[in-house]
């Protein structure tokens, strides 16, 4: 092959590279403004840790798959950002130990009411936040 064939090549399978991630990449909302990752006052489920955890009680479906293959237990890693206005965006996945438990994880996150959202110097910010959700556990977050 020649040098032309090989770059033409690399570029096809870059670009389809590319466009397969764009497909499986879950929706991002451009969040306006600036995202910090620390702030004074962490963004927080109204209610608190408590409300949180009966709010994920209370939601949470365990996946019928894991049952059927006789997956007890599993927790996923999600990682998203809390808006000025509390509104939970862009909720990804980052970590897993089972993938079979990332659909339901998101799923909880995607129908939370609005948090309290981070304060920085005295105003609502938008901001990281990241937490495990526990399947199969006898608490569904991580103790303190």
């Amino acid at each position: 092959m020649n040098r032309r064939t090989v770059i033409s090549l690399m570029f096809v399978f870059l670009s389809a590279l590319f466009f397969l991630q764009g497909l499986s990449a879950q929706k991002k909302e451009n969040v306006e403004g600036v995202i910090f990752s620390f702030v004074d006052t962490v963004p927080e489920f109204v209610g608190g840790r408590d409300a949180l955890i009966a709010f994920l009680t209370n939601e949470m479906e365990f996946p019928e798959k894991a049952s059927k293959q006789g997956i007890k237990k599993g927790k996923v890693y999600l990682e998203f950002v809390v808006k000025e206005n509390g509104e939970l965006v862009n909720i990804a996945v980052s970590k897993s130990t089972d993938k079979i438990f990332n659909k339901e994880a998101v799923r909880l996150l995607s129908i939370m009411p609005a948090w309290k959202p981070g304060v920085l110097n005295g105003n609502k910010v938008n901001s990281r936040y990241e937490f495990p959700i526990k399947f199969g556990y006898d608490c569904v977050l991580d103790s303190k």
